[in-house]
């Protein structure tokens, strides 16, 4: 049975109005007159008839209208539940080190606190977030770099990160060369290190790995030494490793970015539970 024709045949009869009936649904007159006539047609039976200006029913047609007007109920109760079903859904922008580390504990805390709700998480380099974000692809980004200028629409949280020199703790000194495994080259923290203390500790990159897991599994087994921001550091065991501050002469910041407009109850219980972290110490306005 075709919905449209039900639609209309039940709008007609409702507002008493073939005219009022192709107003309120954006159909011309003509359009609503032969919707009826299919549908009429397709039960073989006149449904109404118009008398005074009033619509009448006939004996059909009333059997035709409960029936539209079950159908629009049933209709409209699954579009809620659709509309209830994606806001249960959070989908989460961050980078790699990010989702293997700190964001668990943020995920872990809202399903405490909401069950039903279900996380997305994608992981991508910070420009493609920011851009997902924008497009709104994202609910909320949470990212690992310089400190981004404000963002227009957008909250902006903060919070300054320091850094660690880490090595395994049995591991020889090597007093002429700091052999180092580092991020990828495009990572802004590693160039930072680089610029500021290649030439002074006279570093020597034997390699580099995306993955902080397979660094901290490296480290763990061979001699070299690594630079990480210290929110990685918190499961790396001080009896295992031994871990150094060393600062920049940059700051970086875990950055977390989402709409305040936007209206989701589990984007407003993860932002909530994320920002009442004492971790996040800086709030930047948001432009409009």
């Amino acid at each position: 049975m075709n919905f449209t024709y039900l639609t209309s045949f039940y709008f007609v009869v409702t507002k008493s109005s073939f005219s009022k009936a192709a107003t309120f649904l954006g159909y011309s007159q003509g359009n609503i007159s032969q919707h009826i006539r299919k549908l009429e047609d397709f039960y073989g039976t006149p449904l109404l008839f118009k008398r005074k200006q009033k619509v009448i029913l006939t004996e059909a047609g009333k059997s035709v209208f409960e029936f539209s007007r079950k159908m629009l109920e049933q209709h409209d109760e699954l579009q809620n539940n659709i509309k209830r079903n994606q806001q249960e859904t959070i989908a989460i922008g961050t980078i790699d080190s990010i989702s293997s580390s700190i964001l668990m504990g943020y995920i872990r805390e809202l399903k405490r606190e909401m069950p039903a709700a279900k996380v997305k998480v994608i992981v991508e380099d910070e420009p493609a977030l920011l851009e997902q974000l924008e497009n709104g692809e994202l609910d909320v980004i949470i990212i690992f770099d310089e400190l981004l200028a404000p963002q227009p629409h957008f909250l902006h949280y903060y919070a300054e990160e320091t850094f660690e020199l880490v090595k395994r703790r049995s591991s020889s000194k090597n007093k002429n060369v700091l052999e180092m495994i580092l991020t990828d080259a495009k990572c802004s923290y590693r160039k930072a290190l680089l610029k500021q203390y290649r030439v002074e500790m006279n570093i020597s990159v034997v390699m580099e790995v995306e993955s902080t897991d397979t660094i901290k599994k490296m480290i763990a087994s061979g001699t070299e030494s690594t630079f990480l921001p210290k929110y990685l550091l918190s499961s790396w065991s001080s009896e295992e490793f031994e871990r150094t501050p060393l600062a920049l002469d940059q700051s970086f910041y875990v950055q977390c970015l989402f709409s305040p407009e936007k209206n989701h109850r589990v984007l407003a219980k993860f932002t909530d539970i994320l920002l009442h972290d004492s971790y996040f110490q800086y709030q930047s306005e948001m432009r409009k």
